[in-house]
């Protein structure tokens, strides 16, 4: 099973924790996952920008995918900065 480092709950309503989970993986999600395959496309195989900020969103909801993307985008940019 795969945990978030935030995990948020409201004794009130469950549902309201996972709603504001999702939306804060969406929102990292938005950020991270276009900067990492699109520099990784202009990098490696030297492609046009693919991917939109929506798609990284979706991206980072699936569980797991959300907040490793901030540690891949600080290595994207390292290795970036060596190309």
């Amino acid at each position: 099973m795969i945990l978030y480092p935030i995990v948020i709950t409201t004794k009130l309503n469950p549902i309201i924790g996972l709603i504001i989970t999702l939306a804060i993986a969406f929102m990292v999600g938005c950020f991270t996952w276009p900067y990492i395959i699109n520099t990784l496309l202009d990098i490696l195989v030297n492609k046009p920008p693919a991917v939109t900020w929506w798609q990284g969103g979706l991206i980072g909801m699936v569980p797991g995918f959300g907040w490793p993307g901030i540690v891949g985008c600080l290595g994207i940019w390292m290795f970036s900065l060596f190309f």
